[in-house]
């Protein structure tokens, strides 16, 4: 898999969500605007992440809003 490739996520609890592939190794960054508790924060955090080995990093929508997930790369279709 290669960044940029269209899939959708077939296994897990973010499946059915089609996807763009937008990293495939290294570290990257993730900003949360809420704590642990759903507590909306001051001003949004941002948390250094390393990819594990066989997954990519997919943006997806859901509920109009843009996410992205460290997802198995066997978790997702072409």
């Amino acid at each position: 898999m290669k960044i940029g490739d269209p899939v959708r996520i077939c296994q897990g609890p973010f499946s059915g969500f089609d996807g763009v592939v937008v990293q495939t190794s290294g570290k990257y960054s993730l900003e949360t605007k809420e704590d642990r508790w759903g507590n909306e924060l001051p001003a949004p955090e941002r948390h250094e992440h390393t990819l594990p080995d066989g997954c990519v990093l997919v943006e997806f929508s859901m509920f109009g809003q843009k996410m992205q997930q460290a997802i198995p790369a066997d978790h997702l279709q072409k």
